[in-house]
C-alpha cells in the first residue's frame, strides 16, 4: 500500500502525518512553532518529524499545507507574516530532503479540497472553506478542483480590507486578534464578564 506524508505549517503549530491512499492517517507528529527560530527552526522540526514518521516506509509523495499565500506551481512561500519563510522554495527543499514528489498549497485550499472529497462538502459544487485560527484564510473548490486564480492568495479573505484605516478581516477576527482584544479588556475593564477567568 502506498504511503504519503502530509505537513501543515500554521501560525502556532506544525503537524506531520503519514497516511495511505484511502486518506487514513497512520502516524502523527506535532510541534509548537518557535517563532524566534524562524525558517531554520521550522526546517529542523520538519526534518525531525519526517525522520520519525518515515522509518522503514517508502513515501510516494508529500503534500504541504501552508498557512499563508504560496505559489502552488513552484512551491514557493510568498509573504508570510510571522514565520520568516518568505521566498523559501519549500517544495524544492523537501524534494531534495526526501527524493519524492512534493506538492505545496495554501492550507485553506487543501482543507477545502479535503472537505469536498471526504467531508461535509461531498456532493456540493462549488465548496468554499474558511479557516479561523491564528489567521483567517479561505479556499475554493470548483468541479472537484482547487480554484487557483492570481498568485498569491486568490481566496485569502483574511486580507480583505474592512475600512480605510487598514483593518482587515484577519486583524479583527483571527485567534490572535481576539486574544489581543481580550487581554486589552482585562487591563482596561478587569471586572467585565469576558475577561473573567472563572
Amino acid at each position: 500500500m502506498a504511503n504519503f506524508a502530509g505537513i501543515e505549517i500554521g501560525g502556532t503549530k506544525l503537524q506531520l502525518v503519514l497516511g495511505n491512499e484511502q486518506a487514513k492517517i497512520t502516524q502523527r507528529r506535532k510541534f509548537a512553532v518557535k517563532l524566534g527560530e524562524g525558517a531554520a527552526g521550522i526546517r529542523r522540526q520538519i526534518e525531525q518529524g519526517i525522520s520519525e514518521l518515515i522509518g522503514i516506509h517508502k513515501l510516494e509523495a508529500i503534500g504541504v499545507g501552508f498557512g499563508g499565500p504560496v505559489d502552488w506551481k513552484t512551491g514557493m512561500i510568498c509573504r508570510p507574516t510571522n514565520r520568516g519563510l518568505v521566498w523559501i522554495r519549500l517544495g524544492n527543499w523537501l524534494h531534495e530532503l526526501t527524493g519524492v514528489k512534493v506538492f505545496v498549497d495554501n492550507d485553506a485550499n487543501l482543507a477545502a479540497l479535503a472537505e469536498t472529497r471526504h467531508g461535509t462538502g461531498v456532493d456540493f459544487n462549488p465548496v468554499f472553506y474558511v479557516t479561523l485560527g491564528s489567521g483567517v484564510g479561505g479556499g475554493l473548490v470548483v468541479d472537484g478542483n482547487i480554484y487557483h486564480g492570481a498568485i498569491p492568495g486568490e481566496c485569502e479573505i483574511g486580507h480583505v480590507h474592512l475600512d480605510r484605516n487598514g483593518a482587515t478581516v484577519e486583524s479583527r477576527c483571527s485567534g490572535w486578534a481576539v486574544d489581543a482584544k481580550i487581554r486589552e479588556l482585562k487591563t482596561r475593564e478587569p471586572q467585565a464578564s469576558l475577561p473573567d477567568d472563572r
